[in-house]
């Protein structure tokens, strides 16, 4: 998962500007049923407590009946472009983290094309060393969603009533079913609600004129950006080894110029080389910055 870190810390890569979808994972630990893979929930309708959740998730391209075909019997083949850390030793990147809302509720919003085509994507290959995860190519087709929740550490897991991954399969059309792993029928029940949006090209450009300066710099940085439509945003400083380090903004902003000035010395940053990520629910830009003290 090393790799993984390193190619997070490289400049995003702009995707293309043909169709893109939007799903929203609304995730509630209350209706998770085995307490196993509950995310620590208690199975019986009470929420789980973590402070943070983040989101394994591998997506399969290569057509419907191909891709459910790797659900029963499970089969890694179902998670070809991988986003998000697993393992003994899980990273806890701010690309998978899902956004708390209380009450053992977890959101995560994410644009398909953008997320699994993104340097975050990781190039490992799976456990059965059968596919090696890669960045979704432009123009395909996403069909099945593979996901698995977990803690900060990774004891701590949501998965489907057998503990097994939970899938989310008719991307491509307008009504997403989620199912468990052992059946492709509609999960009844299911904890995980999804929205789906098809964006439009102002949207898709939704982040302009982005610039962070002066670069480098010695103690207030600006980081500047023109927003097409309101949206969620978040404006991050990642250190060399892609964690976070602060947040400069998180709220809901509408549409426009946004200056964000950050003072390096408040928030203790030493010298070395940062990155500045600014993400939205349509899209994301990052770019590094060199801190001289």
């Amino acid at each position: 998962m090393k790799k993984l870190i390193t190619l997070l810390l490289l400049v995003y890569i702009s995707t293309s500007l043909n169709a893109q979808t939007r799903i929203k994972i609304i995730l509630d630990t209350k209706k998770f049923i085995n307490f196993e893979c509950s995310l620590g929930a208690d199975g019986s309708g009470g929420p789980s407590a973590l402070p943070k959740v983040y989101m394994h998730s591998g997506l399969c391209t290569t057509g419907d009946l191909e891709c459910k075909a790797q659900i029963i019997p499970y089969n890694s083949l179902a998670w070809q472009h991988v986003v998000g850390s697993w393992g003994l030793n899980p990273v806890n990147d701010t690309i998978s983290q899902m956004v708390t809302v209380g009450n053992g509720i977890y959101t995560k919003t994410i644009i398909l094309e953008t997320y699994f085509s993104g340097p975050w994507v990781s190039t490992a290959w799976n456990d059965n060393h059968t596919i090696q995860s890669s960045p979704m190519l432009p123009g395909t087709i996403p069909y099945t969603l593979g996901l698995v929740f977990r803690d900060s550490v990774g004891n701590l897991t949501g998965r489907d009533n057998m503990c097994n991954d939970i899938f989310i399969t008719n991307l491509d059309s307008a009504n997403p079913k989620v199912v468990q792993s052992i059946d492709l029928s509609t999960w009844t029940n299911s904890p995980i609600t999804i929205e789906k949006t098809i964006l439009g090209i102002n949207e898709i450009r939704n982040i302009n004129f982005f610039s962070v300066a002066p670069n480098p710099v010695r103690d207030n940085i600006y980081v500047e950006f023109y927003l097409n439509v309101g949206t969620h945003s978040t404006v991050d400083i990642l250190d060399n080894f892609g964690k976070k380090v602060t947040t400069l903004l998180e709220e809901n902003l509408k549409p426009g110029k946004h200056v964000i000035k950050g003072n390096l010395d408040g928030l203790g940053i030493a010298s070395g080389i940062y990155f500045i990520t600014v993400r939205t629910d349509f899209s994301m830009v990052t770019e590094k910055i060199v801190v001289i003290k």
